[in-house]
């Protein structure tokens, strides 16, 4: 079975939320800035900010994150974040075979 979405289709949704929350437009960051926090100096992003992220990608791409990736700290990064959707999204289609 194909993947639901490619990684690049998962960057573009996710970048269609940060658009629309934050007004910041992933395709205008570095890719080495993937990997920084999304609290840090580069998004400057609040904490209250990744709770809004989370209800986003769980209403925009349909899954549900768990706890422990959260607490884990999966959404600290867009490429963690990015990861972390693929990773559930690839969860749903192993369970619908």
């Amino acid at each position: 079975m194909k993947n639901i979405l490619s990684r690049q289709s998962v960057n573009e949704k996710l970048s269609n939320i940060f658009i629309n929350r934050f007004g910041l437009d992933l395709e205008t960051v570095a890719n080495e800035d993937f990997d920084r926090h999304l609290l840090g100096n580069v998004f400057r992003l609040a904490p209250r900010d990744l709770v809004y992220i989370y209800m986003d990608i769980e209403r925009e791409f349909g899954i549900s994150i768990p706890d422990e990736a959260v607490t884990n700290g999966a959404l600290a990064t867009i490429n963690g974040t990015i990861d972390l959707i693929c990773s559930q999204l690839y969860k749903i289609e192993q369970d619908a075979v």
